[in-house]
C-alpha cells in the first residue's frame, strides 16, 4: 500500500513516528532548560533547575505549597556566590558587615520576608540538600509557609586553597502591594 507521495505506509508511518520523536525531544529540551517559571530572557542553569524540582518535591512531599523561581532572587544568590568566593568568607555577612538583603531590594525586589542558606563543599546540589534538610534552620527556610519565591545560585572556586562549590538559596515573598503604594506616597499601615 503506497500514500500519495509513492512511499509506503510503513515508510511514511516510521516518518512520521521519527518526527513525533524529535519534536516531543525539543519541546521536553526546551521546557526544561528555559521555563522553570523564568521570564523569556532568563537563563537557567541545569543546577538551577534541579535545586528549584529538588525544593519543590521536599515541599509537596510534606503537603506544602510550591514556590516560583524568581529570576531576581536568582541573580541575587548567584552574586553571592560569587562574592563569596572571591572574598573567601563563608558567612551571610560579607566581609563588610553586609546582609544579602540591601542586594534584593537593590534588583527590584520588594520583600516582605525573605531567608537564605548557604552551603559549601559538596560536589552537587543533591548533596547540599542533604545537608540543609540534616539543619533545623535551613530546613525552616526550605519548608516555610511564609515564602512564596525562590532563587538558587551556584559559584565554583578556590576557596581556602581548595577547589570548591558554594550554593546560595534565597528565599523571599513581596511586600504586598498596598504596603508599597503606601510607602510610595509617604504613608504607612499601621
Amino acid at each position: 500500500m503506497t500514500n500519495v507521495r509513492g512511499e509506503t505506509i510503513r515508510g511514511a508511518v516510521k516518518k512520521t513516528v521519527l518526527f513525533a520523536a524529535i519534536a516531543l525531544f525539543v519541546s521536553l529540551i526546551i521546557a526544561t532548560s528555559v521555563k522553570v517559571g523564568a521570564d523569556d530572557t532568563s537563563v537557567v542553569s541545569n543546577e538551577q533547575i534541579i535545586a528549584l524540582r529538588t525544593l519543590n518535591k521536599i515541599r509537596t512531599d510534606r503537603g506544602i505549597g510550591t514556590l516560583n523561581w524568581n529570576d531576581k532572587l536568582s541573580r541575587v544568590a548567584t552574586i553571592k556566590a560569587q562574592d563569596i568566593i572571591a572574598r573567601g568568607y563563608f558567612d551571610h555577612k560579607n566581609p563588610d558587615g553586609e546582609m544579602v538583603w540591601s542586594e534584593v531590594e537593590n534588583s527590584g525586589y520588594n520583600y516582605f520576608t525573605a531567608g537564605e542558606n548557604l552551603a559549601i563543599d559538596f560536589n552537587t546540589v543533591g548533596e547540599a540538600y542533604e545537608a540543609w534538610l540534616k539543619s533545623p534552620s535551613h530546613l525552616e527556610n526550605i519548608i516555610s509557609n511564609k515564602y512564596s519565591d525562590f532563587g538558587f545560585g551556584i559559584a565554583t572556586g578556590q576557596f581556602e586553597g581548595r577547589k570548591t562549590n558554594v550554593y546560595v538559596q534565597i528565599f523571599a515573598s513581596p511586600e504586598p502591594i498596598y504596603e508599597q503604594i503606601l510607602t510610595n506616597i509617604g504613608g504607612s499601615n499601621g
